[in-house]
């Protein structure tokens, strides 16, 4: 049987060979080196994306300090997203090689955010290594107390106690308070394993953003190209290709925002059980997917803006029913961006000294 890798890699080399052939199927002169450019990027992202995945899928299972670090080089090779002008396409194809890139830009923006949660990871790790440590040390220092009344705890030991967030004052200690430091520093161990489960859920939510948007983006490079043919052809109305692709940007402003939506209601029952004294949800982790959200619905609203106000220029479009879905999904978009910054004020306010918030 196939692995889902082996599957994944053959239908994006299939999707990639099409996107070949229609591109070399139009006439070259129609075609801007912007175009082909960013076909080339996707479909290299596409690569990263496979590779990326399958070291996050070995860290999930075994999450080593050396399968996380693996992850977060895959994830960390690439530099920025290009931008590209489009310069020379028809005006209605370029609005869809742009919105292509807009799926690109969202596509490596939540690569990063997965790559951001695998460091936090990293960082759990360490501290788990050094919780291990300080816990040997302490049951070797209760072993010799159990056949003497006390035992020196030095300064050094309960400096690297108390770093952990454990109360420890250095001098002459008993067996008992030794144990009840190690029970309270076995404590904060379960908790940080729990931790990492928890984020590696996250992080594997972001890797299918990942995944996701690029394959997005490489749909509407095919798009763009069969757009830039029926042109060639006389076929196509352009007024018709604006439309579709205002509907396609109504269409993912509109589901971000109900995305939006549905975290708000998460993060509001967070903090409401974090005040009645459970922590079991982290308010940090919903609140970078919000701010992730916020992000993406920021750069589908400046698009989708300049969409409309490019139509509305130049006459393609009269009336339709799609600029005015566009227009509501708009004012949606812009108004959960501007509510952002009430939500930030919020939590940080209500999350107060447990700096659950960063």
């Amino acid at each position: 049987m196939l692995s889902t890798s082996v599957i994944r890699r053959g239908r994006r080399l299939a999707a990639a060979g099409l996107l070949a052939a229609a591109m070399a199927a139009g006439p070259a002169t129609v075609y801007a080196d912007d175009a082909s450019a960013l076909a080339d990027n996707v479909e290299s992202e596409q690569a990263t994306a496979d590779k990326a995945q399958d070291a996050v899928d070995a860290a999930e299972a075994d999450p080593t300090t050396a399968n996380v670090n693996a992850a977060i080089a895959v994830l960390s090779a690439d530099g920025p997203a290009p931008s590209y002008t489009f310069d020379g396409v028809s005006s209605q194809a370029s609005t869809q090689f742009l919105f292509a890139q807009l799926q690109m830009q969202l596509s490596l923006q939540a690569k990063q955010e997965a790559a951001q949660k695998l460091e936090e990871i990293k960082a759990q790790q360490e501290r788990e290594q050094e919780l291990a440590s300080v816990i040997q040390e302490l049951r070797i220092l209760s072993s010799k107390a159990s056949t003497t009344d006390t035992v020196d705890l030095s300064s050094d030991l309960a400096a690297r106690i108390q770093a952990l967030g454990v109360s420890a004052t250095a001098g002459k200690v008993t067996k008992n308070q030794i144990d009840t430091v190690i029970a309270s520093l076995e404590e904060e161990q379960d908790r940080i394993e729990s931790s990492i489960q928890n984020q590696m859920v996250y992080v594997q939510d972001f890797l299918g953003q990942y995944n996701s948007y690029l394959q997005g983006s490489q749909s509407s490079i095919q798009s763009a190209n069969e757009t830039l043919k029926a042109v060639a052809r006389g076929t196509v109305d352009e007024s018709d290709a604006a439309s579709s692709t205002i509907s396609d940007l109504t269409a993912l402003a509109s589901s971000i925002n109900d995305q939006l939506e549905t975290k708000r209601a998460e993060l509001e029952e967070a903090l409401a059980n974090q005040a009645d004294g459970d922590g079991s949800t982290s308010v940090k982790d919903l609140f970078d997917q919000y701010d992730s959200l916020v992000e993406q619905q920021s750069l589908v609203s400046e698009q989708l803006a300049s969409a409309l106000a490019s139509t509305s220029a130049s006459g393609t479009t009269e009336g339709a029913s799609g600029d005015a879905f566009g227009m509501a999904a708009l004012g949606a978009g812009v108004g959960a961006v501007a509510g952002a910054g009430a939500c930030y004020a919020v939590m940080r306010r209500r999350a107060g000294a447990r700096d659950e918030v960063a």
